[in-house]
């Protein structure tokens, strides 16, 4: 491949961008947005794509050349655990019926589908992110409220077991992530034969 490359664009080692590369998966989204500041604050950044918002093809990831102390381009891709299980499928599926499918061609049917399960795994990605946050906001809530002298509570003291109900439902649908993320993915391991049957 690198070969193949090097003949076609005549172009040095040294500017390749995906000589080098390597993946990150990450449980959520505020991980791929935490990671990504650390990678372009520690990093020399040569070239960034974001595709989390705006999916290329369905595909959502957050993409980095940077340059290596060597002068090497390398690329680092930052995936959520759902962004990286949809690529993952849509590749199978690439391979299985389509190599078009992986720039956003195919059987119409295939790629409707996978923009479609795309589109909810940003949904879920984002209701999580939502979820995570917060719960962050009201535990520093609720810790803010207790280290306040009585004389100046803004808020009843009543507020506090509120407080505690909602953070303690908040933890318990954390809780439940893996199940909800798990659903995803079966729901696209399902998709394959569904897409077999229509495509006979």
């Amino acid at each position: 491949s690198v070969l193949r490359k090097l003949r076609r664009k005549a172009e040095s080692l040294v500017e390749m961008q995906d000589i080098a590369g390597c993946r990150l998966t990450v449980p959520s989204l505020l991980d791929l947005e935490f990671i990504g500041r650390r990678i372009t604050s520690e990093l020399e950044i040569v070239q960034e794509k974001d595709y989390t918002a705006r999916a290329r093809a369905g595909y959502r990831a957050l993409h980095f050349i940077v340059r290596a102390s060597d002068g090497y381009l390398v690329e680092i891709q930052l995936r959520t655990e759902i962004q990286h299980a949809w690529a993952i499928h849509s590749e199978r599926l690439a391979y299985a019926f389509d190599r078009a499918i992986k720039a956003g061609g195919g059987p119409p049917a295939v790629r409707r589908g996978l923009e479609e399960l795309s589109v909810q795994g940003q949904l879920l990605d984002q209701s999580l992110g939502w979820l995570e946050t917060n719960t962050d906001t009201v535990a520093a809530l609720q810790h803010y409220l207790q280290t306040l002298p009585d004389p100046h509570w803004t808020v009843s003291t009543e507020s506090l077991p509120v407080l505690t109900d909602l953070q303690s439902l908040l933890q318990v649908a954390l809780h439940l992530r893996r199940r909800v993320v798990n659903g995803y993915l079966q729901q696209l391991a399902d998709f394959r034969p569904a897409v077999e049957e229509g495509a006979g």
